[in-house]
This record gives C-alpha cells, structure tokens and sequence, in this order.
C-alpha cells in the first residue's frame, strides 16, 4: 500500500508512532520485490507533491512492528533498529537520540505550518487588490528573504536552516536550538495573526 507503518513495542519509546514514511510504494511486478527503508520517517509538508514528505527526521533505535499492506491482505512483523556502534562509541544514548527525534519532528511541523501558510499567502495575495494586497505583501515580506545578493532572509530562510542544521546531526539538542525554535514559532504566530487581520479588513 501507499502507506508503512511503525509502532514503538517497548515501554521505553513513545509510541505509538504512525507516520507516512516517504515514497513506501513497493514495485507492481510479479515475483521477489525488494524495498529500502533509510529510517526516515515523513518530511515536512509541501504543495508541490514531488517535494512533499521528503527529507524526513531518522527514527530512534529500538524495537517497532512493521506492516506490509496489499489489497485486503496485510501482515506484521517485528523489526529491531540497533544503534550505530560508532555512535555509541561517541557517548550518543538513545535518550539524547529520542530529545533529537523529538526536536527535529517539532521543526519538522514548524516547517509544514510555514508551508502551508505559504501557499495561502500567496493565494490571497493573486486575488487581492488595493489595501488589502498591500496588507497582505508586507506579510510576505516577513515571510520571503530579499531577493538580492546578502539581502535580509526571511522567517522561510530562518525556519528551513533550523531544520537542516540537527537533521542529520548525532548530538544532544543545544539550548540555543531549543530557544529558537520556540522563537521562529512565536514569530510564525506573529505573523499569521498579521495576515488574518490584513484579509478580514475592510
């Protein structure tokens, strides 16, 4: 089916976990099909399909149940994540994995909330005129960096670089990726009442 889906079996994992896990679509061809999982669960939300769903933030090792879907007939099996001894090695325990899991699917939805708002913005931005397309341009002012070389960067540039910078990362979370994001939220709020007031103005 178009969906997998993983589920935490022990105490120790918050669960249950129910993601979209990228492009999970096995071959239709008759016989042995074979599919590779990275570990990452779904990326952040996008209007254009091709981009939506990718990039998604690593799941913590541990033990989950995998399902397999076709038609009316599905099976479960159980499937064990095991660490990267090199990781472990570095001191990185699956607490400061599953505060990194954490944190990156919370910036994760951060992003998804921007890209939604995005796609709004600019919808009531085509169909506006006068005041309000004026209102409505000055929240995407916020929203877009300046179109010139070392211009100012958005609340878009902000967000994604806070997304990208633990993605990949095997470390513990650092305060000032945790204040940030609670920042870059605030700001996304700001700015969404900004543009409800600009669109509900007379």
């Amino acid at each position: 089916s178009g969906e997998q889906r993983v589920e935490p079996s022990e105490p120790s994992m918050r669960g249950p976990m129910w993601e979209r896990i990228g492009t999970p679509r096995l071959p239709v061809a008759a016989g042995a099909n074979r599919f590779t999982w990275d570990l990452s669960l779904a990326g952040p939300w996008d209007q254009n399909a091709a981009r939506s769903g990718r990039n998604g933030p690593t799941l913590v090792p541990g033990a989950y149940r995998v399902r397999l879907t076709s038609g009316a007939w599905s099976a479960t099996r159980s499937l064990t994540i095991k660490p990267d001894p090199r990781i472990v090695a570095d001191g990185v325990t699956i607490p400061v994995m599953q505060e990194l899991l954490d944190h990156n699917i919370a910036v994760r939805e951060l992003v998804s909330d921007l890209n939604r708002f995005t796609t709004d913005v600019e919808d009531a931005y085509r169909s506006a005129d006068g005041t309000k397309k004026t209102r409505i341009s000055e929240v995407r002012d916020v929203i877009q960096s300046e179109p010139w070389r070392y211009g100012r960067p958005g609340l878009a540039t902000h967000i994604q670089y806070l997304y990208g910078a633990m993605m990949r990362a095997d470390q513990k979370v650092g305060n000032d990726a945790k204040q940030r994001l609670v920042q870059l939220r605030k700001e996304l709020t700001d700015v969404q009442a900004k543009f409800r007031a600009a669109i509900t103005a007379m």
